[in-house]
C-alpha cells in the first residue's frame, strides 16, 4: 500500500511539473511532446491503481490513434485530419464509447480527474493557440462535430442512471463548448476549461469522500442555469458567434436547455436515492427513483 501510494504521488508531481512547463511554451512541438509525456503518466497512474488491461489498452490506443491522426493532419496541412483526431483525443464524436468504458473500469479517485479533467488541457492549447480554421468549411465542420457530440452527451445523461455516465456525457457536452469557443474566442475557452477543471475536481473530491453537498451545488452550477457561471460564460460566447450560422447557435441553446434538465435530474434522483435508502419496500427504490426521474424529466422538459 505505502509503495503503490509513493508511486502514485511520484507520478502526479511529475504530471503537474510536466503541465506547468508545457502550458507556458510558446512552441507547438513542445506542447506535444508534453501531451504525449501527460498520456504516458496517466497510463502509469492507472495501471498502479490496478486498473485492468483490457481498459489501459483501450485508453493507450485511442491516444495513440488520435495522435497520428492529429499529426498527419498539421503536418500533411489537413485541418479536419486535425479536429477528427482532437475529437478522438477528447471523447467526442464519433469515438465517445472509449470515455464510458474507461470510466467504468476505474474507481472513483484522482485518475478520474485525469483522463476527464487535466488530459483535456494541451490538447485543446493546442488547437486554439495555433489551429487556424483558413475556411468558412471548416468552421462549419467544427460547428457541426460539437453538436452532434452535445446531443449524444445530452442522449447519455438523460437515458441512463449513475454518476458515471453523468461525467461522461457532461466531458462531452463541455468539450464540445469549449472547441466552439476556442474556433471563435481562445480566451473565453480558456477560462470555461478551467471552470470545468475546478467542478469536475468538487464532484471527484465529493464522491470519495462522501459529501453529497458539494456534488449537489456542483449538478447546479454544470446545468448553467442563471446565474450560474457555465451560463455567463455560455451566453457570452454565444454572443460572439458569427450570425450567419443562426441555426446551429439555436441548437446549441436547445442542447443547453435540455442538458440543464439532465443535471437536475440527476440532481434530484442522487437526493432521493439518499432519502429512501431506509426505506423497505416491496418495489425496488431503483424503479421508483426511474420513474420519478423520469416524470420529473417531462416536467421540467415542458417548462424550458
Amino acid at each position: 500500500m505505502g509503495v503503490s501510494l509513493y508511486y502514485k504521488n511520484l507520478i502526479l508531481v511529475l504530471y503537474v511539473m510536466v503541465l506547468m512547463v508545457v502550458v507556458g511554451v510558446l512552441s507547438p512541438v513542445v506542447v506535444w511532446v508534453g501531451l504525449e509525456m501527460c498520456v504516458l503518466f496517466t497510463l502509469g497512474f492507472m495501471y498502479v491503481e490496478k486498473v485492468s488491461m483490457e481498459v489501459l489498452f483501450s485508453y493507450y490506443l485511442v491516444q495513440a490513434s488520435s495522435s497520428l491522426v492529429m499529426v498527419m493532419g498539421m503536418l500533411g496541412g489537413l485541418p479536419a485530419g486535425f479536429v477528427f483526431g482532437l475529437s478522438m483525443k477528447l471523447g467526442l464524436m464519433p469515438y465517445f464509447w472509449w470515455v464510458v468504458e474507461v470510466l467504468k473500469g476505474m474507481k472513483m479517485g484522482i485518475g478520474v480527474f485525469l483522463v476527464l479533467g487535466l488530459q483535456k488541457i494541451l490538447p485543446i492549447i493546442l488547437f486554439s493557440r495555433w489551429f487556424i480554421l483558413n475556411t468558412s468549411m471548416m468552421t462549419f465542420f467544427v460547428y457541426i462535430v460539437s453538436v452532434f457530440s452535445m446531443f449524444i452527451g445530452l442522449v447519455m445523461m438523460l437515458s441512463s442512471y449513475g454518476l458515471v455516465w453523468v461525467l461522461a456525457g457532461s466531458s462531452m457536452v463541455y468539450s464540445s463548448w469549449i472547441m466552439v469557443f476556442s474556433s471563435i474566442f481562445p480566451s473565453i475557452s480558456e477560462v470555461y476549461l478551467i471552470v470545468y477543471l475546478i467542478f469536475v475536481g468538487l464532484v471527484v473530491w465529493g464522491s470519495i469522500d462522501g459529501v453529497l453537498g458539494v456534488n449537489s451545488w456542483v449538478m447546479m452550477v454544470f446545468s448553467s442555469v442563471p446565474p450560474m457561471t457555465g451560463f455567463i460564460l455560455k451566453m457570452y460566447g454565444l454572443l460572439t458567434l458569427n450570425y450567419n450560422l443562426i441555426m446551429v447557435v439555436l441548437t446549441m441553446i436547445m442542447i443547453s436547455s435540455m442538458s440543464s434538465v439532465a443535471y437536475l435530474r440527476s440532481l434530484m434522483l442522487t437526493g432521493m436515492e439518499s432519502s429512501l435508502c431506509n426505506v423497505e419496500s416491496g418495489v425496488s427504490s431503483r424503479f421508483i427513483l426511474s420513474l420519478w426521474g423520469f416524470i420529473t424529466m417531462i416536467m421540467v422538459m415542458m417548462l424550458v
